[in-house]
């Protein structure tokens, strides 16, 4: 599948705001933390048009009780990436069960099959704490912003369906940041 960066939407705010409150719906007696990361929640920073979602627990009890939880509530669990990243559960919510209605359907989100990762992690993790850092640092820093926009522009165009290049040239990028700053992201 060929790897589609477009400009900043200003829908991609509005859309996790939407899937928030669906997620909090399922635990209503709890307090969860929700945050938007990944590029759809860096205001003017191109992206992929899937919004990341970002789910806090208290512990890795916690986090595995939400497995059942999210899938019977239509998200596909994907476990196989746990060998790469243990601390961390990720699903995605296909397209089909979106409802259009709620929300303003912008055609370039079909390129997809699904519209949102959501990714569940304590929130002592690194995980958590990389996601957070590192979109908090493209929110404050406007070059540093654009400069990982052309980044992706040019993987995107230069290798357009090689989807662990395109996510190893980003990784890179972001650890180059990380150093730069004296901060783990």
């Amino acid at each position: 599948m060929k790897i589609h960066v477009i400009a900043y939407d200003a829908q991609w705010a509005v859309l996790f705001e939407s899937e928030s409150r669906r997620l909090t719906k399922l635990w209503p007696d709890k307090t969860l933390s929700i945050e938007h990361i990944g590029s759809t929640a860096v205001p003017g920073l191109a992206a992929k048009p899937v919004v990341d979602i970002l789910i806090g627990t208290d512990d890795m009890i916690e986090l595995q009780a939400m497995v059942s939880k999210l899938t019977d509530a239509d998200y596909r669990y994907i476990p196989e990436y746990e060998k790469y990243i243990p601390e961390r559960r990720f699903f995605i919510r296909p397209k089909n069960n979106v409802e259009e209605k709620s929300i303003n359907w912008n055609p370039d989100y079909g390129a997809r099959d699904h519209l949102f990762h959501i990714h569940a992690a304590a929130r002592t993790s690194p995980f958590w704490g990389r996601h957070i850092t590192f979109r908090d640092v493209l929110r404050r820093d406007k070059a540093l912003r654009d400069a990982y926009a052309d980044l992706k522009y040019k993987l995107s165009e230069n290798v357009p369906e090689d989807k662990n290049t395109y996510a190893q040239g980003k990784f890179e990028f972001i650890q180059a940041v990380g150093k730069k700053l004296g901060v783990q992201v």
